[in-house]
């Protein structure tokens, strides 16, 4: 997809009675977790890919969606949060825009796995050498906890983290968990806890296992990263270009022109270009792993105008 596409989305049909942002933001999360449940549960019969990696990656970065994301009147601040490193070492808090990305213990000590700070324990590095000599796919860490959520069938759930979209897709059947994958790994675990007199090895034969594509929680926060860094700088540069606002989304950024006019004058003159460049020269200097090339960077443009009339000027329904 040409990073220079104006991507366009249908706007939803609003009800007549809208709900308070607070109790919406409420019925976002309870809703998030239970399509967890129902997707775990192989239930998730005609849901997309999409939704699918939408919903895994809340496993790994819990996005607090702030009341000023549903009101375009609010002022986007980051409200009472303190810079992360004055927070507890168990989650790191990165503050952007009118939302927060909460990092958690899996997710910093995946980093320390990848900077060779910190090893795998033996057994899930043999269980790593067995799924790339079975299913060609890289595993970066691994856990083996009880299941986030109550689950009729399985106590216990050992969540990998895969290092490409490539390799999550790999794991599937259709549209659900390939479940010939999910019993050969558990019992190639209980097999391997086995051989070390490991008293766990029954709950392992008997987990649920689930994935993650951390590849894509590493371009997330890099991209939140370089957002904080430059998008101030980048919106006073291109203001004269009526640059309205740049936005993180996951791994892209969206960008707004005012007009349409704007919009189109922009993408044919290279500023669009230059946004581009510019924020991929902060994003390259924070990308520690080298999650983006510059062919990689997803930037999508867009205007003020359009969010104003088909979104009611509201960025939650334009992201939804």
């Amino acid at each position: 997809m040409s990073s220079l596409t104006n991507i366009r989305m249908l706007p939803p049909k609003l009800k007549k009675k809208r709900i308070q942002r607070v109790p919406l933001t409420a019925k976002i999360q309870q809703g998030f977790t239970k399509k967890v449940t129902v997707l775990e549960a192989g239930a998730g019969h005609g849901k997309t890919m999409v939704l699918r990696q939408a919903l895994e990656q809340l496993q790994c970065i819990v996005f607090i969606i702030k009341p000023s994301f549903f009101d375009p009147l609010t002022p986007d601040t980051p409200g009472n949060c303190q810079p992360a490193q004055q927070y507890a070492t168990l989650s790191t808090i990165i503050p952007g825009g009118s939302r927060m990305i909460q990092i958690t213990e899996l997710y910093l000590e995946t980093l320390d796995i990848l900077r060779g700070k910190r090893q795998l324990p033996p057994i899930f590095s043999e269980l790593k050498d067995w799924l790339y000599k079975e299913y060609h796919v890289t595993a970066y860490n691994f856990t083996f906890e009880k299941m986030p959520v109550s689950h009729p069938t399985y106590q216990n759930r050992l969540y990998i983290l895969l290092s490409s979209g490539s390799d999550y897709r790999a794991m599937f059947d259709g549209l659900n968990y390939g479940q010939d994958k999910q019993v050969a790994i558990t019992a190639k675990l209980a097999e391997l806890a086995g051989k070390v007199s490991d008293p766990a090895a029954p709950q392992y034969a008997e987990a649920f296992v689930a994935y993650c594509n951390f590849f894509e929680e590493l371009a997330s926060v890099s991209i939140r990263n370089a957002y904080n860094l430059i998008e101030k700088k980048l919106t006073r540069k291109y203001s004269r270009h009526s640059v309205w606002k740049i936005m993180p989304f996951f791994s892209s950024v969206a960008v707004f022109f005012m007009s349409e006019a704007d919009l189109q004058t922009n993408q044919q003159n290279s500023i669009a270009r230059q946004i581009k460049a510019d924020f991929y020269r902060a994003l390259h200097q924070l990308d520690e792993f080298k999650v983006f090339s510059y062919e990689s960077l997803n930037i999508t443009y867009d205007s003020k105008e359009n969010l104003d009339q088909n979104y009611q000027g509201n960025l939650y329904y334009y992201f939804k």
